[in-house]
């Protein structure tokens, strides 16, 4: 529905989309296609090979660690540019204990971001300080950020009233090396406060599921 320059072809969940050519559109000589197509190809190794072989004409959000590659390679155009984009980790709190707020300010001060920002975007980012990133008003560069400390997860962790080792679990995006990463990451720096971390691979479909459910275990 609207003016664009594309009009409706098919949708087929967790595969692809398709738009063809709208030949009233109000701006003459658009648009340049005859029809465009989304593709949903989960696995990132997946997609920088079709970028690389013709198969497809864009990768929207190609892995991190594929920057470079993508950069010297002839052919393809990357670049990057400031976004408004916040990943952060979302606890559900259907789980226990992830209930307690001391369990979710132990795990939280655990993380540490900027090993993070190194590891998985390759230095092209810096830790947030809010969900809100510097880009978007009424963001607050002075708000206080979780910093990592050896002393701080502990300390969170004695103030608990029942204090004792327990097992969640995180669920990754099995085609995205990024959130493999976090989640390794976290089961690694868990480990000393004596929580365990188990990690369960999805793929992305299933795990948006889970997400929209509120189904995800941790």
């Amino acid at each position: 529905m609207g003016t664009g320059p594309f009009k409706w072809n098919h949708w087929t969940k967790g595969k692809d989309l398709k738009l063809d050519k709208f030949d009233k559109y109000w701006q003459t000589g658009k648009p340049y296609l005859n029809s465009v197509t989304w593709t949903n190809t989960p696995d990132e190794n997946t997609r920088l090979l079709q970028l690389k072989g013709g198969q497809a004409q864009i990768d929207e959000f190609p892995g991190w660690a594929q920057i470079k590659s993508l950069q010297s390679t002839s052919g393809i155009t990357m670049k990057l540019f400031p976004s408004t984009r916040t990943d952060y980790v979302l606890f559900n709190e259907k789980f226990k204990p992830l209930q307690d707020p001391h369990v979710r300010r132990a795990l939280s001060y655990l993380i540490d971001r900027k090993a993070l920002v190194k590891a998985i975007l390759f230095g092209n980012g810096e830790p947030a300080n809010s969900f809100m990133p510097p880009q978007v008003p009424y963001y607050d560069p002075k708000s206080p950020a979780s910093s990592t400390t050896s002393r701080r997860p502990r300390r969170r962790w004695r103030s608990r009233p029942c204090r004792r080792a327990f097992t969640t679990t995180f669920e990754a995006n099995a085609g995205a090396l990024e959130s493999q990463t976090i989640a390794q990451v976290i089961q690694a720096a868990g480990k000393p406060l004596g929580i365990k971390v188990n990690i369960i691979k999805k793929d992305a479909n299933a795990a948006n599921t889970d997400w929209n459910a509120a189904k995800y275990p941790g």
